[in-house]
């Protein structure tokens, strides 16, 4: 997700970001001909109009978050602030991933919950 949200303008220009640095992964090509059903850039579109529209929710919080991911920081380093948006963008405690009639619940009703959750505990 912090790949992602690094490469939003690729992304929303519909061109896939080069693999990150120090990464061994690399796309073997296929020959054989498909049939895609749209466009080679509408996934990137799509997947940076999703973390976008999330990132913006986060207010504050995702200014924290892009500012350490500008900065270079790693997970571990990441202010409490950046942590809680990354894990609302991440979607890692809610289900819902796409957008079909369901409405999401609100960056402050999600913290506001998680907060109630942890004092429970």
């Amino acid at each position: 997700m912090i790949f992602l949200i690094e490469h939003i303008p690729e992304l929303s220009e519909g061109n896939w970001p080069n693999n990150p640095e120090g990464s061994s992964y690399i796309d073997v090509p296929i020959n054989k001909r498909t049939v895609k059903s749209e466009a080679y850039f509408a996934k990137p579109c799509e997947m940076a109009g999703e973390v976008y529209s999330r990132l913006i929710k986060t207010g504050k919080d995702g200014k924290i978050l892009r500012n350490q991911i500008r900065a270079g920081d790693e997970w571990p380093d990441f202010e409490p602030e950046a942590k809680m948006a990354l894990n609302y963008i991440s979607g890692l405690e809610r289900r819902w991933l796409k957008r079909k009639g369901r409405v999401p619940e609100t960056y402050a009703q999600w913290k506001a919950k998680r907060k109630y959750k942890e004092k429970a505990t």
